[in-house]
């Protein structure tokens, strides 16, 4: 019994010797780990931001959608309004064309040009293209534009300050009935 006893002292003297081997051996394994858990969880964490912002992305394109079938609905009804009352030349109705290409325009005059760009019982619009550009930024806008804006062009109107004017290109033609 002696040498179990013995036995026993001197294990119970070195067992905290094997309890430091233990963990210099075990603790790399369980950094690693953690390391490795919290790089997933980064991971995740990235992946699930991504979806949302998808998400809301793909939310604002079916709104997009959703308000351009709209349009297009509308832009039908009134090409069959437009085909049903036969609104053409050969019924008397004039047909003026509407042509005017990267102009400078005040906000008040974008305002009254917009709001004859519909159509009545007397004279219907068929729009080809409108296309407004707000001058806030220099980046993009045509060099004969910019060159009328740093009033390097003689003979034209003065630079406009930007934001005060926009530039406005548009086609399509009026259909205007009869008098009488």
């Amino acid at each position: 019994m002696m040498n179990l006893s013995g036995r026993l002292r001197a294990l119970s003297r070195r067992f905290p010797l094997f309890m430091a081997a233990g963990f210099m051996v075990a603790m790399p394994s369980v950094g690693y780990y953690l390391v490795s858990a919290q790089e997933t969880h980064r991971v995740a964490l990235a992946r699930m931001e991504k979806s949302r912002l998808r998400s809301s992305e793909l939310e604002a394109a079916k709104a997009r959608a959703a308000e351009y079938q709209k349009s297009l609905d509308e832009l039908k009804q009134f090409a069959a309004a437009v085909t049903e009352n036969r609104l053409d030349e050969r019924q008397g109705w004039t047909r003026y064309a509407v042509e005017i290409k990267e102009r400078l325009v005040s906000e008040e005059a974008l305002r009254i040009l917009l709001n004859h760009l519909t159509s009545t019982s007397r004279y219907h619009f068929k729009p080809g293209k409108l296309e407004i550009t707000a001058l806030t930024a220099q980046e993009g806008l045509p060099p004969r534009l910019l060159a009328r804006m740093r009033g390097g062009e003689k003979g034209t109107e003065p630079a406009p300050v930007l934001g005060e004017k926009v530039l406005i290109s548009l086609t399509g033609h009026y259909l205007v009935s009869p008098p009488g």
